[in-house]
């Protein structure tokens, strides 16, 4: 940093200044100074727990604890203990090793804004250091009087407490890294997995979805009757489940409604034959407003219903506006009375007037017009009797609606494949992931601009996750050099069968084709999880323009597959990022088999009662001051994605 300052022409008192800094921190930092050695002395404090017969101190507690603030406090404890538990194994490891940290290399670090915690370096310039220069080209001078309030704020109430911490710290990652170090991966290995990460797939994939087919059914009384006959069981555990929501309930109503929706006003009308066309022709006469039919439907619907010719729900079934309404014959379910979110207070205000029973008059509003009903009225404790045909209707509408699915995509592979058409000859084209993406990104800019315009700020939420691939097999498997093969394709899901139960009556659902483009292996685009066993036959078993044999579950929905091309991956291509590959293959090998190797050895000692600690960390008080006694389970974080245990609390 001298030199650099030179050739920039810094001036004498700049670089006295620098030295005099350079003298306080050698001589505050340095192996002459006071209390370097956590361990040497009582002053270290409490031991709060013991890892294979070495202490852990309350200094260490409190460093990490400092580190972890962002976490919630009822996870904090246990995250900072489940740390020093591995950093202690990883510098008994060091010991039996021959590592060592002198004064000197923490001072290095330290003076380069280096800060070891968890088992790796941060740069750490931005908390005491001084910038200068420009955010393109800057340049960092050490403050040591920035340094010394870092220190105190991570609860040291000496440097040399934090430089015995930094010991600590660096052993473990030395250990760690010489651990991860002993991983190794040959440049073919590297090909081969290079090859089949990047090779690619383009084809058509037709998806039923039952939410689709949930919405198109028109399920009656009598099915709903026969299904709780048949699985009562099933919608008492669900009540049972769910009894909280059932008792104390404020008054809630059971609607059903008519909507007509207003008819379009009429296009002006063109202008007569033989009217001419100069500048002195008359301008197009606007057309009579054609007649509003739906008042006088709906109003002659309601006579029809108060002389009981026919019932709401077969009118809602014909006249409704809205097919999904038309589907569910006006039936709007329960809605709390202090809430029924129908969208104009002309309806709400009509509601709060009537009884069970009782008949709206119609109604108008800008949208168009409106009947409606109360059906049923209830409030307080509510039995499995007067909720157990609304649960039938959820469960059994969403059973129904999965069959319906399954049963049309699989009539759809039994047509493509009997008629030998293609997907995109039976299906209308939809639109491509890459198409929406722009769409999406086209109205996020127009949201942005709006809000800008107003001063405000707000954002499009594109549901999906970016996962990026990573090379995880736990048995470590890299396709065979040279072969071009995919790791072992996964277990077979089952067979995917229709039943031969009745189904409800339902509209038609449309579905469409869509074309995947260049979907590498790790097919995001298919979701966060793809199904493996369509990626397999994608990528390993079919030949271009071949149907997939069989229907695929791609989360609840069901897909037909059609693969169009293959484009293989060009090992020339990997010969100009071989060394940077085989650097990365050998860098996971290394981290898998050190998480392998410390969560062996922690569960070893665990197992053993070596792990000891105090049950003070992880005390609470809750809401009514009482102190509560947390838990913890030694290397918690070490867990491997076989082991069957709970999921570990995000980090923040």
């Amino acid at each position: 940093m001298l030199e650099t300052l030179r050739k920039q022409g810094a001036s004498i008192l700049i670089y006295a200044v620098f030295g005099i800094l350079i003298a306080m921190f050698v001589i505050n930092f340095g192996a002459q100074s006071v209390g370097t050695s956590e361990g040497c002395t009582k002053s270290a404090g409490e031991t709060i727990a013991t890892v294979d017969g070495h202490d852990v101190g309350a200094p260490a507690w409190r460093w990490i604890n400092n580190l972890l603030k962002r976490y919630p406090k009822e996870i904090r404890a246990q995250y900072a203990l489940d740390w020093l538990v591995q950093r202690q194994i990883l510098m008994t490891e060091a010991d039996r090793r021959g590592l060592q940290v002198s004064d000197d290399l923490i001072d290095d670090n330290i003076k380069a804004g280096r800060i070891y915690h968890q088992g790796h370096a941060e740069d750490a310039r931005g908390a005491y250091f001084q910038k200068h220069g420009t955010d393109k080209a800057p340049e960092y001078f050490f403050d040591y009087e920035a340094f010394k309030r870092l220190v105190g704020d991570l609860g040291f109430p000496s440097v040399a407490g934090f430089k015995e911490q930094q010991r600590k710290e660096i052993l473990a990652a030395m250990a760690l890294e010489m651990i991860a170090g002993s991983a190794r991966a040959s440049k073919d290995e590297a090909r081969a997995r290079y090859v089949y990460e990047n090779n690619k797939v383009s084809f058509d994939l037709v998806t039923f979805s039952p939410v689709q087919y949930a919405a198109a059914m028109s399920p009656s009384d009598a099915d709903l009757d026969k299904w709780l006959a048949a699985h009562d069981a099933d919608a008492k555990a669900q009540y049972d489940k769910d009894k909280k929501s059932y008792t104390g309930t404020k008054p809630t109503v059971r609607l059903r409604q008519i909507y007509v929706a207003k008819a379009e006003p009429a296009k002006d009308a063109p202008p007569a034959a033989g009217s001419g066309s100069g500048s002195g022709s008359a301008a197009p006469a606007p057309a009579a407003p054609a007649k509003d039919t739906g008042l006088d439907k709906l109003t002659a619907a309601r006579a029809d219903i108060v002389a009981k010719k026919k019932t709401f729900a077969d009118v809602a079934k014909t006249l409704d506006s809205d097919p999904a309404q038309r589907n569910r014959a006006g039936d709007l379910g329960w809605r709390p009375i202090e809430d029924l979110a129908l969208g104009d207070d002309k309806l709400v205000a009509a509601i709060k007037t009537m009884k069970p029973g009782d008949l709206s008059e119609v109604i108008t509003t800008d949208a168009g017009y409106y009947l409606l009903t109360v059906e049923d009225k209830r409030e307080g404790d509510l039995s499995y009797d007067q909720v157990k045909r609304e649960i039938a209707s959820t469960l059994a509408r969403k059973a129904w609606a999965d069959e319906a699915a399954k049963r049309a995509a699989l009539a759809a592979l039994e047509q493509a494949t009997a008629q030998k058409k293609n997907l995109s000859d039976m299906f209308p084209h939809g639109m491509s992931p890459e198409e929406k993406r722009r769409i999406q990104q086209e109205l996020q800019q127009r949201l942005q601009m709006k809000m800008q315009e107003q001063g405000r700020s707000g954002a499009i939420t594109v549901e999906s996750k970016d996962v990026p691939a990573a090379w995880t097999a736990e048995a470590d498997v890299v396709p065979a050099a040279g072969s071009g093969s995919a790791a072992p394709a996964p277990a077979a899901a089952p067979e995917i069968k229709a039943s031969t139960d009745a189904l409800p009556t339902m509209t038609e659902v449309k579905v469409e084709v869509i074309r995947y483009s260049e979907v590498r292996r790790d097919a995001r685009q298919l979701g966060e999880h793809p199904p493996q066993d369509l990626i397999a036959a994608l990528f390993d078993q079919l030949a271009d323009g071949q149907l997939a044999p069989r229907v695929y579950k791609i989360g609840d929905d069901y897909a037909v597959a059609q693969l169009i091309k293959k484009d293989a991956a060009k090992p020339e291509d990997f010969e100009k990022i071989a060394q940077s590959k085989v650097a990365d293959l050998s860098a996971e090998r290394g981290e898998r088999f050190a998480a392998r190797w410390l969560h062996d050895r922690c569960q070893e000692l665990s197992k053993a009662s070596r792990i000891k600690y105090s049950p003070k960390l992880f005390e609470t008080v809750d809401d009514s001051g009482k102190t509560v006694q947390g838990g913890y389970q030694p290397c918690f974080t070490l867990r491997l994605p076989e082991d069957e245990e709970a999921e570990i609390p995000a980090a923040p």
